[in-house]
């Protein structure tokens, strides 16, 4: 009796080494440790990428495998999978900082993907990314500036001379209507909403 050499399963009479495609990309990567790929650092020609497009073409893999716009709008649905890839994603990039180059990079390559696939100009229910009322604290105020502009006043001491105006919700149930909101300087935000008991004074302590 055979065994994978990854995670110890039986193996079937095909099978050689490893169980799964998980199991042998583990295995290749293993073998791959200190290993440099032949085509690192090397540019394919036009002629050459043209020739491996066509050569591709109309080729299917494993029905099961493939990610295809429908199999990929189920899996989006899935909150179960929406938490784990956020998660996955989240513990990756902590504690890595992305030079100016990459985030100029990345800034540019989903502008020209957002381009591409039509997604640029819609707004709201029609946009793909849309998540209805279902929004954190920062979401609903970058929406809020989205719908009503940038603040540009205070409407408590009419100054319009401050470094920074915000939209501020009056009753903290942060609905969607206008007559909810008004313009104050960061200086009045704070002292209504301490006035109204939405945010308390810290005391500092004395060490």
């Amino acid at each position: 009796m055979r065994y994978c050499i990854i995670c110890g399963k039986k193996l079937n009479k095909r099978q050689k080494k490893t169980c799964c495609i998980v199991c042998r990309n583990k295995y290749s990567g293993l073998l791959q440790l200190g290993h440099t790929p032949w085509n690192k650092g090397r540019k394919m020609s036009e002629e050459f990428c043209k020739k491996v497009s066509i050569s591709n073409k109309g080729k299917r893999h494993s029905p099961n495998t493939e990610f295809t716009s429908e199999r990929v709008k189920k899996m989006w649905q899935d909150p179960e999978h929406k938490k784990s890839v956020s998660e996955k994603i989240s513990k990756a990039l902590t504690g890595k900082k992305l030079s100016k180059e990459q985030r100029l990079k990345m800034s540019v390559s989903r502008k020209k993907w957002i381009a591409e696939t039509g997604w640029a100009g819609l707004k709201g229910k029609d946009n793909p990314s849309w998540k209805g009322d279902d929004l954190t604290y920062m979401g609903l105020h970058s929406r809020i500036r989205r719908e009503f502009g940038k603040a540009i006043k205070c409407e408590h001491c009419k100054k319009t001379d401050r470094k920074l105006y915000e939209w501020a919700n009056l009753d903290h149930k942060y609905s969607l209507d206008k007559k909810d909101w008004i313009q104050l300087c960061r200086g009045c935000h704070q002292r209504y909403d301490y006035k109204m008991g939405f945010r308390t004074k810290k005391r500092k302590t004395r060490t």
